[in-house]
């Protein structure tokens, strides 16, 4: 959904539903692609990124089940299954990324594209901590107090998710001559969801633009979006669902992570 077809309707903060074009069909019209009938572009893309496969392979629902799992680790061998059945769905998922794309790479086709860039997937899981990398004890728990995602249920997410995941992305961007983008998986270590707070403790104040983005000098210091801190940015919510749960930013880079996210692109474009 959003890059082939319609993306769920988004709510504004005036509470209105919008819902938008197709990303493809809006890079297009765009490029001035076949607006006469004649077929061509009037502007060629340069550098096309492209971020996509997580939320194909269920990312979102796979960390919200984990910790709606957490009550049954007492009774273990019901736990276990679940479990077992959630990594097998997340790999069915992952063997059908290369059918997707294809559909993506023959919809490209069709508007002038120097390079695309595929950019790999971070991990949100690890933290450094006494000059050493290592893996969360839980992440999560500001979503639903009580209830997390544990360490090992981590370390199944990572083997079962991130790791397949990019391997598939890799082939994938080799399959259709585009180039696979993951300087910025390896930055990411040791700066994941229980890492520290960037803001020093005073909370999210908003984008300092045009300021730079000022960080706690920790190595460990967080690079992904806390759960009350996207509700800051994108509200939502209400009576029955509290706005650290109807928000849709959670889990994803804030500005430290996506500043890696560009000094990867940045490296990648500059080596053609």
């Amino acid at each position: 959904k959003g890059i082939l077809g319609e993306p769920d309707p988004a709510t504004g903060r005036d509470g209105a539903k919008r819902t938008l074009r197709p990303q493809v069909e809006e890079l297009s019209d765009l490029m001035g692609c076949g607006g006469d009938g004649g077929g061509g572009c009037r502007r060629t893309v340069d550098y096309l990124v492209v971020s996509a496969g997580g939320n194909d392979v269920g990312f979102a629902f796979t960390v919200g089940s984990l910790i709606a799992l957490d009550p049954l680790l007492v009774v273990n061998p019901i736990y276990q299954n679940l479990l077992d059945n959630l990594v097998t769905d997340v790999g069915d998922d992952i063997d059908g990324l290369p059918e997707l794309f294809g559909r993506l790479a023959d919809a490209l086709g069709g508007i002038d594209i120097e390079k695309v860039l595929l950019a790999g997937y971070p991990g949100s899981s690890s933290v450094a901590r006494d000059g050493r990398i290592t893996t969360c004890d839980e992440i999560g728990g500001d979503l639903l107090p009580g209830l997390e995602v544990d360490r090992t249920e981590l370390e199944v997410v990572r083997e079962g998710l991130l790791v397949p995941l990019n391997d598939t992305l890799l082939s994938i961007a080799d399959t259709h001559g585009w180039s696979f983008v993951d300087a910025h998986v390896a930055a990411f270590e040791g700066h994941g969801y229980c890492g520290s707070d960037p803001y020093g403790g005073e909370g999210y104040s908003g984008n300092p633009f045009p300021e730079e983005v000022a960080a706690v000098a920790d190595p460990g210091v967080r690079w992904f979006r806390t759960a009350e801190e996207s509700a800051v940015i994108q509200g939502g919510g209400g009576l029955f669902r509290p706005e650290r749960l109807a928000t849709s930013g959670t889990f994803h880079p804030n500005e430290l992570g996506h500043r890696a996210y560009g000094s990867a692109l940045v490296d990648e474009i500059g080596t053609k």
